[in-house]
C-alpha cells in the first residue's frame, strides 16, 4: 500500500514518471494472502477491478493507446523513454501509463495488456481482455517491481 501511495503521490502532484519497473514472474500459489486474488480486494471477481467497470475498461479513452499519451509512437514510452516495464533479462517488454483517472495501464507496442485500478484498493494488475488476475507491484531493493503471472509475461511478449 505504501508503494501504492508514493505511486499515486507522484501522479497527482505532476511529478515526471517514476522509472523503469523491472518485471519479474511470479506463481500465484507463492503470493502471500494480502497481495493474491483469493482475497476479495484483489479478485477479478470485484467489481472495482474489473474491466467490465468503466474506469477500467478499454472504452475508457484514458486508457486507450489511440490516446498518444498512452501511444508506443510516444517518446516516453520508446526504449528511451522512462516508463519502461524491463524484464530480468535487461529488454523492455512494454511500458507502463498512469490515465488521468488514475488507473495504471501496462502496454506492449500492440497494445493495452493489463491494468491496475485506481482507488488504492488493491495493488494487483489484472488483464485487459478477459479480466483475468495478472500479477501484483511490489518493492525490491527500493526499486518498483512487477510480479506478472506466465499467463501475463506471455501476452507482453507475444507478437512482439
Amino acid at each position: 500500500m505504501k508503494l501504492f501511495m508514493m505511486v499515486i503521490a507522484c501522479w497527482a502532484t505532476g511529478w515526471p514518471a517514476l522509472a523503469d519497473f523491472l518485471v519479474i514472474p511470479i506463481e500465484t500459489a507463492s503470493v502471500p494472502y494480502a497481495l493474491s486474488p483469493n482475497n476479495y480486494a484483489n479478485s477479478p471477481a470485484n467489481y472495482e477491478n474489473s474491466s467490465a467497470n468503466y474506469e477500467n475498461s478499454d472504452a475508457n479513452y484514458s486508457n486507450s493507446e489511440a490516446n498518444y499519451k498512452n501511444s508506443a509512437a510516444n517518446y516516453e514510452n520508446s526504449l528511451s523513454g522512462k516508463r519502461r516495464l524491463i524484464a530480468s533479462d535487461n529488454t523492455m517488454i512494454g511500458y507502463y501509463v498512469f490515465s488521468d483517472n488514475g488507473v495504471l495501464n501496462f502496454y506492449n507496442a500492440k497494445g493495452r495488456i493489463a491494468y491496475m485500478p485506481s482507488g488504492g484498493e488493491t495493488q494487483s494488475l489484472f488483464l485487459a481482455q478477459g479480466g483475468g488476475w495478472c500479477g501484483t507491484l511490489g518493492t525490491a531493493n527500493g526499486k518498483t517491481v512487477v510480479g506478472m503471472t506466465q499467463r501475463c509475461l506471455l501476452q507482453f511478449i507475444a507478437d512482439q
